[in-house]
């Protein structure tokens, strides 16, 4: 809501709104890290088996949701109406492109295969170099399939936040809202995998790390950021196990950027479609849904 109304009130994209973000990430730090530092996280442990049941599950729901533009090769609308969504859903499904289709089952099935006859091997990197090879036997750009849009490979540059006291009071309340949203989703993101991993969670620890994320990363052009559903599903079924894979993961995205960037737009938006779903897919826990709906009866 705050984003939007910045858009009202500056060019999104201009000097003025970019200030804008860079103080509304740094203020949302600043917030999550003195609500960690009282120990606010206490409250998410609250929160029941169940609800965290309920919560992964819709949230994969609507990531799979996400996905199905790419997966078809269809335009439908945004999930803000499930209904007209569904509907449009329904209506375009006979003219969905067999060669988007393809390219996304091929990446899944690949996938799929390399985890159950090739347990050691990165299976969701081949399942996307098999699906950017199928895109590239088939001359899928012929097609009109879309691709992986290129990416800028300049590094951020250094800039403060405005810290005026007017832009303070006024981006003050919306911050945080903003922040309380993040912090709510995040945490449950990461309660969530702890479940699924057997591992413990201090809530505390993980506020106070995204706030000073926050903090840092708006001295350097970033967007306020919190947990990711798809991200975080994705580093655990790849076997990530320890806070190290943050680090690794930033290094190589890193490298990524400035030297593999380039064939990144090789990658057909179908296979990355495909896995996204996969990964969905792996997030329902229909164990857990089959136990409460057993012992709730």
């Amino acid at each position: 809501m705050i984003f939007a109304t910045l858009s009202n009130i500056h060019e999104p994209g201009s000097a003025a709104y970019i200030q804008a973000v860079l103080t509304i990430t740094l203020m949302a730090g600043v917030f999550k890290v003195l609500m960690g530092l009282v120990n606010l996280g206490q409250l998410v442990s609250l929160v029941s088996h169940s609800v965290m049941v309920g919560f992964t599950s819709g949230a994969a729901i609507l990531i799979a949701l996400t996905q199905i533009s790419g997966f078809l090769g269809q335009n439908l609308l945004r999930l803000e109406d499930i209904d007209a969504f569904l509907n449009a859903l329904w209506r375009v499904l006979p003219d969905s492109d067999i060669y988007v289709f393809s390219i996304a089952i091929g990446t899944l099935v690949s996938t799929l295969a390399c985890k159950k006859f090739l347990p050691i091997w990165p299976n969701y990197l081949v399942g996307l170099l098999f699906g950017g090879l199928l895109a590239i036997v088939i001359d899928t750009r012929e097609h009109g399939v879309q691709f992986v849009q290129a990416v800028g490979t300049s590094i951020p540059p250094f800039g403060a936040p405005d810290l005026s006291l007017e832009s303070l009071r006024s981006l003050s309340s919306g911050t945080i809202a903003i922040a309380l949203i993040g912090l709510l989703e995040a945490v449950s993101i990461a309660r969530t995998i702890s479940l699924k991993s057997k591992q413990s969670l201090d809530s505390n620890q993980e506020i106070i790390g995204q706030g000073l994320s926050n903090i840092s990363g708006s001295f350097f052009s970033s967007y306020l950021e919190s947990g990711s559903f798809t991200r975080s599903a994705l580093n655990y079924e790849s076997g990530a196990r320890t806070p190290m894979v943050a680090i690794f993961a930033s290094i190589f995205l890193f490298v990524i950027l400035m030297v593999i960037a380039p064939l990144i737009v090789y990658i057909p938006i179908p296979a990355m479609a495909g896995l996204i779903m996969l990964v969905a897919w792996k997030l329902i826990n229909f164990t857990g849904m089959k136990h409460i709906l057993k012992t709730s009866m």
